[in-house]
């Protein structure tokens, strides 16, 4: 998404308005930070997140697609925000 931004804007973050940068921002924090949350989560081993789990190693499995829902939220959220800026 970035590269698209920079493209878009002709090399600049802000060429083509702001719709772009804040939809990047808006997809990396709440993909990011679903992330870091799980794999801590994991590390720590949260409300018995690995020990009372079934198959511990599946808990990953949806892992790209949370993400992806997640950061495409944000994302519909920043350029909305953009747009309007």
């Amino acid at each position: 998404i970035s590269a698209l931004t920079l493209y878009r804007g002709r090399g600049r973050w802000t060429g083509a308005g702001w719709s772009w940068p804040l939809g990047t921002l808006g997809f990396a924090l709440p993909a990011l930070g679903l992330s870091l949350y799980l794999h801590y989560a994991y590390s720590v081993d949260l409300n018995g997140m690995v020990s009372e789990s079934v198959y511990p190693r599946e808990l990953f499995r949806y892992l790209p697609e949370y993400t992806t829902g997640a950061g495409a939220i944000g994302f519909a959220i920043g350029w909305i925000v953009g747009r309007n800026v």
